[in-house]
Parts: C-alpha cells; sequence; structure tokens
C-alpha cells in the first residue's frame, strides 16, 4: 500500500474506495479519516487526512466504499483575513 504524499500544487490521486478507517493524532483530538483507494492502475494507495483542510473535505462529500473519489491538493494559501497559511484541497466523490 502506497501512502499518498503530493509535494506540489496539481498532484492528485483517484480511484475506488476499498476502505475508511480512522487513526488518531497527536495534534487534534478528532478522528483522522484514511480513505483507501484502488487506482484504475490497481495501486492500492491509503489517503490519511491529517491536514485539516483535507478532513473537512472528505467530511463534506463523505466517500463511501466502492465510490469513486478524488482529491487534488492545490497548495498553500493565505486565509481571508490573512491571519495563517493552510494547505488546500478539493475532493469529488461519484457514487457507486
Amino acid at each position: 500500500m502506497t501512502a499518498w504524499r503530493p509535494k506540489r500544487a496539481g498532484d492528485s490521486v483517484e480511484g475506488v474506495v476499498t476502505a475508511i478507517e480512522h487513526t488518531t493524532s497527536l495534534h487534534t483530538s478528532d478522528p483522522i479519516p484514511v480513505v483507501h483507494l484502488r487506482t484504475d492502475a490497481g495501486e492500492p494507495v491509503a489517503v490519511a487526512c491529517y491536514a485539516a483542510g483535507l478532513r473537512a473535505e472528505v467530511h463534506r462529500v463523505s466517500p463511501g466504499v466502492g465510490d469513486r473519489f478524488a482529491v487534488r491538493y492545490d497548495g498553500k494559501r493565505v486565509s481571508v483575513n490573512a491571519r495563517m497559511v493552510f494547505h488546500d484541497y478539493r475532493c469529488s466523490v461519484e457514487a457507486a
């Protein structure tokens, strides 16, 4: 299993959801979703949603086992009030 770790804006992965698990982090009390995919090339990939923005996107689209799931890293962004920099992600789901 390969862990998806985007390196630059525009990096993405997509495939069919094979499992959704949760893990923990020392940085938040929220459960961290880990979405397991099988890409079109047959490669198993795990998307661990440690970044708050990615976690929020996964909750928004709510993927399920058998759904087609895609995630794209859009790079670092500055918040509206310019007080913080965050990692921006976009996710989409096509229901099975």
